[in-house]
């Protein structure tokens, strides 16, 4: 486990775990010891940096081991939750100055002895001393899911494309000077554009209206004018 005493977080374990199986006694016979060596292969921790760029860092490199007897059987029992062990091999790291941030370049040409000794002496491994997991006798304290809290004044803002077709209709001084409604036949007024409509451009049953509109106020028009009309169809 890498940790680290002045990053945002302190360590936390990885899941991997290595086995060291001693089964057949001319290997390691009972009246004997045998060291258990730990190595980095190369190129595994490309992310850690040490200079203070981008990526994480640790200045603190444990070993958690644990032994665990074999059977009569041939087998060896599982490891127990809370038997793990926590060895400091910090100061084993080829070229490091403990208290300083580790190069992984020193971590990869460095192998690490775990001896019985280092394995007798070491305290036992427990998560809540590196991350406020709560126990069983903290139940006020917020569990891993559990929902948070944060009062105060929330300000929202949506947003959305949106997409405008526009048409520019030119209405010459010849055109459009009269009217098909019966009511202004004969009454001495100009013509009034009061709704304005858009039609296809043709086909087997001729133009077909798409679309109308109609004008806030209507536009008089006159036979000495020119009146320009825009339409937007907002999609």
């Amino acid at each position: 486990m890498l940790a680290s005493n002045t990053g945002y977080t302190t360590g936390l374990h990885c899941q991997n775990i290595i086995c060291a199986n001693f089964k057949d006694l001319t290997d390691c016979p009972p009246t004997q010891g045998k060291n258990v060596t730990v190595n980095f292969p190369p190129d595994q921790l490309k992310y850690m940096n040490y200079t203070g760029e981008t990526g994480f860092y640790g200045d603190t490199l444990y070993i958690l081991a644990q032994k665990v007897t074999m059977g009569s059987d041939g087998t060896f029992s599982l490891p127990s939750a809370t038997a793990w062990r926590i060895i400091d091999v910090t100061s084993q790291i080829d070229s490091h100055i403990v208290g300083d941030r580790i190069d992984p370049i020193n971590l990869e040409n460095t192998t690490f002895t775990l001896t019985n000794a280092l394995y007798t002496a070491a305290s036992l491994y427990g998560l809540h001393d590196f991350i406020n997991v709560p126990t069983n006798l903290e139940p006020n304290i917020l569990q891993f899911g559990d929902e948070t809290f944060f009062y105060g004044n929330m300000a929202g803002k949506g947003e959305t494309t949106k997409y405008r077709t526009k048409f520019v209709l030119t209405v010459p001084p010849t055109q459009f000077n009269s009217s098909q409604n019966p009511t202004w036949n004969g009454s001495g007024q100009n013509v009034h554009i009061s709704e304005v409509g858009v039609y296809t451009a043709g086909g087997t049953n001729g133009p077909e209206l798409v679309a109308t509109g109609k004008l806030n106020l209507p536009i008089e028009k006159t036979p000495s004018t020119t009146i320009i009309i825009e339409i937007a169809f907002d999609l």
